[in-house]
């Protein structure tokens, strides 16, 4: 078996709204209003992410296992696209994994992927806002050499404020090749 990242197909949109549900409603439980993880559905969720899909600059891939016999397990998604506010930087705005592949280092695998799609496009920073509360994530990005920003950012989804810090990988060239 291996894994594999992706460019993201219309077709994957579905599982990915899925598992954006999913995680909403287990690991951002107690982290962020439950009225805003009852609020989101489906459908809604699969427009939102054709739109980050199909945004100019925009960045979609899939991480899939792939068996010996060439069968495919979704195992998660991350997007991102060029910040709306500031000119050079790059918003890595999703990171989900399912239950089953996270503390496997994919997550790992995924930021350095858009990391170098980053450095590729010509950014010189990619940011991520996490949750607060959403320890383990935090702790993987600071450990991926992420620097923290702000410890207070407002962001809104669905109307609803969510209390976030904004991290910062200034140095994008620690995502080259090896």
């Amino acid at each position: 078996m291996s894994i594999e990242i992706r460019p993201a197909k219309a077709s994957d949109m579905e599982l990915c709204a899925a598992l954006y549900k999913e995680i909403y409603n287990t690991v951002y439980q107690g982290i962020v209003d439950s009225r805003l993880i009852t609020s989101i559905n489906q459908e809604d969720t699969v427009q939102r992410m054709r739109g980050d899909w199909l945004q100019p600059g925009g960045e979609f891939w899939i991480a899939e296992e792939v068996s010996e016999a060439g069968e495919r397990t979704f195992l998660g998604f991350t997007s991102g696209l060029p910040s709306p506010e500031v000119l050079g930087v790059f918003w890595l705005e999703k990171l989900f994994l399912t239950e089953a592949a996270r503390g496997k280092g994919l997550g790992r695998k995924l930021i350095e992927h858009m990391g170098r799609c980053a450095k590729n496009q010509g950014y010189g920073q990619m940011v991520i806002d996490v949750f607060k509360g959403n320890d383990n994530a935090e702790q993987m990005y600071r450990h991926l050499g992420a620097e923290l920003i702000s410890e207070e950012y407002p962001e809104e989804i669905n109307l609803f404020p969510i209390k976030a810090k904004l991290l910062s990988w200034d140095d994008l060239s620690i995502f080259e090749e090896e």
